[in-house]
């Protein structure tokens, strides 16, 4: 067991703020779903390759996994954010740092879990566009941004933790 300081940290109001626009975009993700599920075709794409061209199709129902996994996902990093001295970090956390790398991890959770759950709703919104023939495909840039948006989150992260030691 970690032998790590437990210090009481307020939840930030820009945690607050990420907290409650993820979880609205689930909603929105589900509502959306269910408004348009009678003109979902049977077949979509599931899968996309770096060219962002569909390479894999599934049923109708598969759609509802990138929902289903985002908000699997939110309840998680929601749960995580709550307990940063049971984390892993890359230095020693003591009394003299903890709070600045808690507090860190903590942004860190909150970031990517805002940018996994747009992602993962853009992905359910293109593959029914893309299903429905209105778009051709994700493109390139969509996969780069989503590549870059979470490797370059952990990346700036994972130097403000260094630096913060």
């Amino acid at each position: 067991m970690k032998n790590q300081p437990l210090i009481d940290l307020p939840t930030s109001t820009f945690e607050k703020l990420s907290t409650s626009v993820s979880f609205l975009t689930i909603s929105c993700t589900f509502i959306y779903l269910v408004m348009i599920w009678n003109q979902i075709p049977e077949t979509i794409p599931v899968h996309f390759n770096l060219n962002g061209e569909a390479d894999r199709y599934g049923g109708k129902w598969s759609i509802i996994a990138l929902p289903v996994i985002s908000l699997l996902i939110w309840v998680t990093f929601t749960m995580l954010e709550k307990y940063p001295h049971a984390h892993n970090y890359i230095v020693t956390i003591n009394t003299q740092n903890a709070e600045a790398q808690y507090k860190n991890s903590k942004l860190m959770l909150s970031v990517l879990k805002l940018i996994i759950i747009l992602d993962f709703s853009y992905l359910t919104w293109s593959s029914i566009q893309i299903g429905l023939d209105h778009q051709s495909g994700l493109g390139v840039w969509q996969m780069l941004i989503t590549l870059a948006g979470t490797l370059g989150v952990i990346m700036i992260f994972l130097i403000r933790s260094i630096r913060l030691k």
